[in-house]
């Protein structure tokens, strides 16, 4: 059970033309992640990054891939405290400043 434990999940949907600054992003992120506390309130008890084609339908996995390329992240800490302990990586400013990954949801086709 996982009752006071918190999660943060972001999923960014980029274009063709993004995918290569996707993989560097989360790479520079992975490593800087490696040097979080993995114990009391602040540990992070699991992260990942997940990488793949956006489907038309993302219920079917047999329909038509749409051109672009969802990232997915998840990391999980044992409390709250481990979510405000998440700041400081320098690449974050890499990451937010592209409008194409921070701005508005766009609509569904």
């Amino acid at each position: 059970m996982d009752l006071g434990k918190s999660h943060i999940v972001v999923m960014w949907t980029v274009g063709p033309d993004e995918v290569a600054a996707g993989d560097a992003v989360f790479q520079s992120h992975g490593k800087w992640m490696e040097g979080h506390s993995r114990q009391g309130d602040t540990a992070l008890l699991d992260y990942s990054i997940s990488k793949g084609p956006e489907l038309a339908n993302p219920v079917d996995p047999d329909s038509a891939p749409t051109g672009d390329t969802l990232f997915v992240l998840d990391e999980f800490y044992a409390s709250p405290a481990g979510v405000s302990n998440t700041g400081g990586w320098p690449g974050k400013a890499g990451m937010i400043c592209r409008p194409s990954w921070t701005g508005p949801a766009r609509p569904r086709r």
